[in-house]
């Protein structure tokens, strides 16, 4: 089974691949021992010996006809191209997305101030109007969805996410690319300012009435 997850088993794996091929892998780069990464040399070697055939892995990246998406696509196309692997970007419609009638697809979240990831990951969030875009399906997963709703304590809380996090890394139902930062500038003569969760942009101003810039003691 093919999840996309790099883990301990996979780098032993590469590290005795490249050790049976030690005069094409090891020999050129002055080692003498398999390293478990995935270099050129060993890349090279992994598509002589498993793609003889010719044939080419290619698939399908369905994303919104949205700019930053768009970028983010073409970046992995061009990655995975490196790798041989060929990407077929398609901007994908509503309705389309409403049946999930896609291979795979990359999308954009925001999340709420508070985290619940239940949308995303039950099982019967898999069809429309639900938010499970990759399908996922575990039933530990879904008991720790439905406890989180119910549990407000927040060390528990964290606990039961720390759980579901594990179950998906396991799974790897959908990969994560990154955070997109959002930064602003603020002069230093500004006081009183407390950064907390920001979900959209007008959030940078909460408890703007505790700023200040100046105290002086005054007689009254």
């Amino acid at each position: 089974e093919i999840t996309g997850y790099f883990g301990p088993k996979t780098e032993q794996a590469v590290i005795l691949f490249q050790e049976m091929y030690y005069q094409d892998i090891l020999e050129p780069s002055n080692l003498t021992k398999g390293n478990g990464l995935v270099r050129a040399g060993t890349r090279a070697k992994l598509n002589e010996v498993c793609f003889q055939g010719g044939e080419i892995l290619e698939f399908s990246l369905a994303t919104l006809d949205q700019e930053n998406l768009l970028e983010t696509a073409k970046e992995l196309k061009n990655q995975f191209e490196k790798l041989g692997i060929k990407v077929n970007i398609e901007k994908i419609q509503e309705e389309e997305i409403k049946n999930r009638e896609y291979q795979s697809f990359l999308i954009g979240i925001v999340s709420s101030a508070i985290l619940d990831p239940l949308p995303f990951w039950h099982s019967e969030q898999k069809k429309d109007p639900g938010y499970n875009f990759s399908l996922y399906e575990n039933k530990k997963a879904d008991d720790l969805l439905e406890s989180l709703r119910v549990t407000f304590e927040e060390e528990l809380r964290k606990e039961k996410l720390r759980q579901l996090e594990e179950l998906i890394v396991e799974d790897m139902p959908a990969l994560f690319l990154y955070t997109k930062g959002y930064y602003y500038n603020v002069s230093d003569r500004v006081k009183g300012i407390e950064l907390e969760k920001i979900i959209n942009t007008s959030h940078r101003f909460s408890g703007i009435d505790s700023w200040y810039i100046r105290v002086k003691r005054q007689w009254k």
